[in-house]
């Protein structure tokens, strides 16, 4: 069994599966965004995810042809997007919310055509306590999130609503322990970096930021009651 994966925590994901301390790392490509396996005993996860990529963008780029004869019954394809989708000023990206479920039907179609289970996942919201009034998260793609619930009530889909945990993670850890998770760099902390004279952002995630929430769709994949997600549940630590 192989879970395709198209975002960009799959680089921890694996670790939270049985046997992850045997797992064998390749490449798949070698051109930037690189995709790669994590080969375990029982499981094999690929990564293919894209950075600055939209639900619209993947599909135009020729993305999806990169892995379709890959996958194989019973395999698994998560499947999440929503930040560069919202970016009005980038035409090339852009996907209004109610176009949104015409290109997360192609992602559907293409996973039931290889007798594979197509999962839709809320994207992460961005470390924005600071940007309301009321000191509180929100969160940042509502529409969007709104639009996959309609998309995989309507299709049948399995839908993980990562999103909003993500936001009751940020309002338990408050503004200054998200800095630990969100990509806020200290000018000097990385010397011979790309941030060596600091980064403040609040959408991506450090390291730390990407294993904690990557434990966090783990939990909500546990508490699905979904049983089409009992294969992939069976096999996690």
């Amino acid at each position: 069994m192989a879970l395709i994966w198209l975002h960009n925590r799959g680089g921890v994901f694996y670790r939270y599966f049985k046997g992850s301390e045997q797992a064998i790392i390749s490449e798949l490509t070698h051109e930037k965004p690189k995709a790669v396996s994590y080969e375990l005993p029982e499981v094999t996860i690929e990564n293919w995810s894209a950075s600055a990529r939209s639900s619209r963008s993947y599909i135009d780029e020729g993305r999806l042809d990169f892995f379709k004869d890959r996958m194989h019954s019973g395999d698994y394809m998560f499947v999440q997007f929503a930040h560069n989708d919202s970016k009005k000023d980038m035409p090339e990206k852009y996907v209004a919310p109610d176009d949104y479920p015409k290109w997360l039907e192609i992602y559907r179609k293409m996973a039931i055509e290889h007798d594979a289970i197509p999962i839709f996942i809320s994207s992460i919201t961005k470390r924005n306590a600071e940007d309301f009034p009321d000191g509180h998260f929100h969160y940042s793609f509502v529409e969007y999130r709104e639009e996959m619930i309609a998309f995989c009530h309507d299709t049948d889909s399995i839908f993980i609503d990562f999103g909003n945990e993500t936001v009751k993670y940020c309002e338990m850890a408050g503004l200054e322990k998200t800095k630990l998770i969100y990509l806020h760099v200290r000018p000097g902390e990385y010397p011979y970096s790309s941030h060596s004279g600091g980064k403040i952002d609040n959408v991506h995630l450090n390291e730390n930021g990407a294993l904690i929430y990557a434990g966090i769709l783990v939990d909500c994949l546990r508490s699905c009651t979904d049983p089409r997600l009992k294969k992939i549940v069976d096999l996690l630590v």
